[in-house]
């Protein structure tokens, strides 16, 4: 999901927040993705939707 994606990431990012995701529900996703992704690759895109704020 991260290593290949980070653009992708802040595409959707982008999109979600346009849409009225708050930050919460973001980190929400994020943490229920980690159980189809694996836990390092979550922890990843965790680290660039912070990097972002």
């Amino acid at each position: 999901m991260l290593s290949d994606h980070v653009s992708c990431i802040r595409f959707h990012l982008q999109l979600a927040e346009k849409n009225g995701i708050n930050g919460k529900e973001i980190i929400s996703l994020i943490t229920q993705m980690a159980i189809f992704v694996g836990w390092p690759k979550a922890a990843g895109a965790l680290n660039v939707i912070m990097s972002e704020k």
